[in-house]
C-alpha cells in the first residue's frame, strides 16, 4: 500500500512538472508566467515545518523553467520578458522572500559566493559558461555537493531573521 502511494505521488509529481513546463514554454503573458512561477515556488520548495529548504527543491524548481526565460546578459531581476535566477524565484526590486533570501545565504554563508556576480556570469568559478540557466545549476549542484546539513540549517535560520527584520 505504501509503495503504491509513493509511485503514485511520484507520478504526479513528474506529471505537473512537465505540465508546468510546457505551459511557460508557450505563454507570453508576464503577469500568467510570474503566476505560474509563484505557484511552482509555493508548491515545489518547501518552507513550513522543516529545519531547512532542501536544494533539492531549488534544483527542481529551476530545472523546470525553459531556456527562453532566462536572461543570458546581467540584468536587475526582469527585461525584456526575461529573468534572471533572483527574478525567477520571485524577488524584485526592494522586495525579497524566504526564497532568494535563503538561495542567497546558502551562496554568501556556505560557498562564500555573491549570488549576483554568480548569476552574473562574473565569477570566476563558472564564467565559461555562456547558457546562465546551465551556469547557475552548476552552482547548485556544487552547492549540494559541498554544504552540510549544519550549514543549510544555519543559513535558513539566518534567512528567516532577515525576513523578518530580526537579524542584526
Amino acid at each position: 500500500m505504501k509503495l503504491s502511494r509513493t509511485l503514485e505521488k511520484t507520478i504526479t509529481q513528474e506529471t505537473q512538472e512537465s505540465n508546468f513546463t510546457k505551459h511557460l514554454e508557450n505563454t507570453k503573458e508576464l503577469v500568467e508566467i510570474r503566476s505560474i512561477l509563484k505557484f511552482m515556488r509555493e508548491n515545489f520548495i518547501k518552507t513550513k515545518e522543516i529545519e531547512y529548504i532542501s536544494i533539492d527543491d531549488y534544483i527542481n524548481y529551476y530545472s523546470q523553467i525553459p531556456n527562453h526565460l532566462w536572461s543570458d546578459k546581467a540584468i536587475f531581476y526582469f527585461k525584456n520578458n526575461k529573468f534572471d535566477a533572483l527574478g525567477l524565484i520571485g524577488e524584485r526590486v526592494h522586495e525579497f522572500n524566504l526564497y532568494s533570501k535563503t538561495l542567497e545565504m546558502y551562496f554568501k554563508d556556505c560557498l562564500h559566493i555573491s549570488i549576483t556576480k554568480a548569476i552574473d556570469g562574473k565569477d570566476e568559478l563558472y564564467m565559461d559558461e555562456d547558457n546562465s540557466k546551465k551556469r547557475f545549476m552548476k552552482y547548485l549542484y556544487k552547492i549540494k555537493s559541498d554544504v552540510s546539513i549544519n550549514k543549510y540549517k544555519k543559513a535558513y535560520v539566518k534567512s528567516k531573521k532577515i525576513i523578518h527584520g530580526r537579524y542584526y
